[in-house]
């Protein structure tokens, strides 16, 4: 498989550039791509998104040899050597030369083929009047979604396909950010079982939907007509969560998703621990100080404490098929 960076900037209304880093994945043998959005080249989420396309492509552990292949670029060659040295020899480093379109192509092909996929949806979800930056947390989410179609909807055998034996017709999916409803996993008889949102994709068999408030999975959802839509805030949580702590990543006991894998679904406890948010520290490198607003409320003056609207973009999960 090839690794590579690759820097995505959007333009801004001003005539600026918003960019951010991102490492792309290729795996020569399915065809399948991950990719990970990047706050800098030092991000040090880069090695568990890596290691999370090794897994998805079923190279993560085991005898099966695999070589990751890689250009001149010295933070990729850190990166490759630093998780081969974990497989205890089964995983190769290979280093390929400068301006060798030969032996980069795959690679070079993928990275086209999402930047092309970004830039189609970013162009539609304009014309929504979504005018969606390099460095927004919906990016993420685009990134994200646009890697999960591309292995699943590609021409001929899709990647997820070759790797699972399965096919994804008939995967229920809407349009990026479309305005839905979805039902969620209460206790109460009498809470609310139905969420108002914008969908971000899927996971695990879930669909994903920004509440205003937090990201709710779901299996069911239903489509809400614009005119009917009464609208919630911009996203600001990341695939991740509000930082690289995010969400709970360790296997949840007892939940079939995580011990038998991704044929079985994951449990209500465990969605319910894996989506849930993590605090917000403002000293954690990757949490932008919030910002601080002074009120005046019944003849004193108070303070209240806002999220940021855009939080530094660390790194997306590296989503494999």
């Amino acid at each position: 498989m090839q690794v590579d960076l690759v820097k995505l900037s959007t333009g801004k209304p001003d005539g600026t550039m918003d960019a951010v880093w991102g490492l792309v994945m290729a795996d020569n043998l399915s065809g399948a791509v991950g990719a990970t959005v990047l706050q800098s080249k030092a991000d040090p989420r880069k090695e568990e998104a890596l290691r999370r396309f090794l897994g998805s492509i079923g190279a993560a552990e085991g005898p099966a040899e695999c070589t990751l292949r890689h250009d001149q670029e010295p933070v990729v060659e850190q990166l490759c050597r630093k998780v081969a040295a974990a497989r205890q020899g089964t995983l190769s480093v290979q280093s390929t030369s400068a301006g060798s379109h030969q032996s980069n192509g795959m690679i070079e092909r993928q990275i086209r083929e999402l930047q092309g996929h970004i830039r189609t949806m970013r162009a539609a979800l304009k014309e929504e009047g979504h005018d969606v930056q390099a460095s927004s947390a919906t990016f993420a989410w685009l990134v994200r979604h646009s890697v999960f179609v591309l292995n699943r909807f590609a021409r001929g055998e899709a990647p997820y396909e070759k790797l699972t034996g399965q096919s994804a017709d008939g995967l229920e999916l809407y349009p990026f950010l479309a305005p839905v409803m979805v039902k969620q996993a209460t206790n109460g008889k009498l809470d609310e079982r139905w969420s108002e949102g914008l969908w971000l994709g899927r996971e695990d068999g879930d669909h994903l939907v920004w509440t205003g408030a937090r990201v709710q999975p779901g299996r069911e959802v239903k489509p809400v007509a614009r005119g009917q839509f009464r609208g919630v805030g911009p996203v600001t949580e990341f695939p991740w969560g509000p930082g690289p702590e995010g969400r709970a990543t360790e296997p949840t006991p007892g939940c079939s998703g995580c011990e038998r894998g991704r044929n079985y679904h994951h449990s209500v406890e465990c969605l319910r621990r894996r989506f849930e948010r993590a605090p917000q520290h403002e000293s954690h490198p990757y949490w932008q100080p919030a910002q601080v607003a002074t009120q005046q409320a019944e003849g004193e003056t108070t303070q209240q404490t806002l999220p940021s609207d855009q939080v530094p973009t660390t790194s997306a999960e590296a989503i494999g098929p």
